[in-house]
């Protein structure tokens, strides 16, 4: 199986509105007749191959191609919602592929949608890996063929890169808004811009450009920053945001009030002890990760406060609070969105949306 012809979309294309990569596959006559003779058993046996490695959403009838499909573009189509499976299952959200006829026999062209471009790389690699398993006679190139390995360990090693580059949930609302209301929207941290990094930024991967000209508005998660110099502390100071809140008399979680800030892991330890435990541990810059939930003793207290450390000297110890996580989307002094999130005590893993039917041709 050799891969002729590769395209990224990075906008609007003569196949979708979407972001996607085309590629022109070509099969050799032994691929063909390999695929020939398994096709009828093939979905199921991918389906179950997929499931057991944790693929969410893979089921024989999504992977199934319309009857009468020739060898080549019954492959195409293994690929492609093989990948789209991949991405989705890394909290993605990709619906869409193509598979249009080749120029020539045993070529097909593909087209499929991706959020991110890298990961969409890697799902097609990994997605190709995956099928050769299942077809042995495939025979791929060495730059496709990739790392061999267990099906669920090359899923996981894909899912933990790909988790970090999914859009948060708050900036999809947002740019779901804008679609509805017809706003220009664009992903600053998407192809074919490069993205940018500092102290001043909020959500990883959360930037947009939104409307045009005089119009225009930068917004980094939820927040409007390049109208937002006077609350810019409230940003990233968790101190500052910890003072504002008791200002206004808002519920939060039990802090030491002598020694919100701790420098140390010995100070931090003091302060759990009169907060009593379980605690949480967080930097003093928010955004900067390195958080700790649910710690219940000394010495996973020194580990935690360690690992917040590395992102800055000061670290916050506060009461640990069960419960669910929500994200409210405030807008012109009214409630736009309400965004569920992870139970606080389940370890945290890629959002998966339900299984639904994808479009194909």
């Amino acid at each position: 199986m050799k891969l002729l012809e590769t395209l990224q979309y990075v906008g609007a294309n003569r196949r979708s509105d979407k972001t996607g990569f085309e590629h022109v596959l070509a099969l050799e006559p032994a691929e063909s007749t390999a695929i020939v003779s398994s096709q009828q058993s093939l979905p199921a046996n991918l389906a179950t191959m997929l499931q057991v490695a944790g693929v969410t959403g893979a089921s024989p009838e999504f992977l199934q191609p319309d009857s009468g499909t020739s060898a080549v573009a019954a492959f195409a189509h293994w690929f492609a919602a093989t990948t789209i499976l991949l991405q989705r299952s890394a909290g993605h959200d990709v619906s869409l592929f193509r598979v249009i006829p080749g120029e020539q026999d045993g070529q097909q062209r593909v087209w499929y949608e991706y959020e991110h471009s890298e990961v969409g790389r890697r799902a097609a690699r990994l997605a190709l890996q995956m099928i050769a398993q299942v077809i042995p006679e495939l025979e791929l190139e060495d730059d496709l063929a990739g790392e061999r390995g267990e099906n669920a360990k090359l899923f996981t090693e894909f899912t933990q890169y790909a988790a970090k580059q999914a859009l948060p949930a708050d900036t999809k609302a947002i740019i779901n808004a804008c679609a509805r209301l017809d706003v220009p929207c664009l992903k600053l941290d998407r192809d074919p811009y490069e993205g940018v990094s500092g102290d001043f930024r909020i959500r990883k991967h959360g930037l947009l450009k939104l409307g045009h000209s005089e119009y225009q508005h930068i917004v980094d998660g939820t927040v409007c920053i390049d109208r937002s110099d006077s609350d810019s502390p409230l940003l990233h100071d968790r101190d500052a945001i910890f003072r504002k809140l008791t200002e206004l008399d808002m519920p939060v979680a039990a802090q030491d009030r002598e020694f919100r800030n701790c420098n140390t892991a010995a100070r931090a330890a003091r302060s759990a002890r009169r907060i009593g435990y379980p605690v949480v541990v967080k930097p003093n810059i928010r955004g900067a990760g390195g958080i700790t939930l649910d710690i219940s003793a000394a010495d996973s207290l020194a580990t935690a406060v360690h690992a917040a450390q590395e992102s800055g000297r000061q670290v916050i110890v506060e009461k640990f609070i069960t419960g669910d996580s929500w994200k409210l989307i405030i807008a012109g002094g009214a409630l736009i969105a309400v965004i569920a999130g992870l139970p606080v005590k389940t370890p945290l893993r890629p959002h998966t949306p339900p299984y639904m039917t994808y479009p194909r041709n």
